[in-house]
């Protein structure tokens, strides 16, 4: 079964690993177009941790995702996996009983897409992270094929770690656009 393809009105943000710092590179996406005087909204197709509330579990990542666009979504309509915490996405997808589906992802995607001008699309912890038994962020933003924002956190290395991501992403035939 193939994803169909998302509106051009969308972007995935991720690194190669999860001290990429993909969650600040997408709030500061998130606050340029806004300041073009777009609608934004943010999603993230899984999101381990947080507390449970009335909308069920939200982790601060994902709340400040929510407050981050120009629009109030309620928090399960920009995350359909809020999983347990957990060491890795994979084993809190594990202990809520759950597989991550592309094609979930994109029906999250597709519904914010009708109401704002673009969505930013939060990785979960970098590419090769994993999020199921056959199945890492690298698999789900291949699936989704939408253009890819590497992020990658300063540092003395940073023109290696850069490399070595575009160079990830490039051979998952990923686009990079950014």
């Amino acid at each position: 079964m193939t994803v169909p393809s998302p509106a051009p009105s969308a972007c995935f943000v991720s690194g190669l690993h999860p001290d990429d710092g993909e969650h600040l590179a997408s709030l500061a996406l998130i606050h340029a177009l806004r300041a073009q005087r777009l609608d934004v909204a943010a999603m993230t197709p899984l999101a381990p941790g947080g507390e449970l509330g009335r909308e069920g579990r939200a982790s601060p990542q994902l709340r400040r995702l929510a407050q981050a666009g120009t629009v109030t979504w309620p928090i399960s309509a920009l995350c359909p996996y809020r999983l347990p915490m957990a060491n890795t996405p994979a084993e809190a997808a594990r202990l809520a009983g759950v597989t991550v589906d592309p094609e979930v992802v994109m029906d999250t995607l597709q519904v914010l897409s009708t109401w704002t001008d673009i969505v930013i699309v939060q990785g979960a912890g970098g590419l090769a992270t994993p999020i199921g038994p056959d199945m890492t962020v690298q698999h789900l933003a291949a699936r989704l094929r939408l253009p890819l924002i590497l992020a990658l956190q300063p540092g003395p290395d940073g023109e290696t770690r850069a490399r070595d991501a575009a160079a990830h992403a490039l051979a998952a035939r990923l686009r990079v656009v950014a």
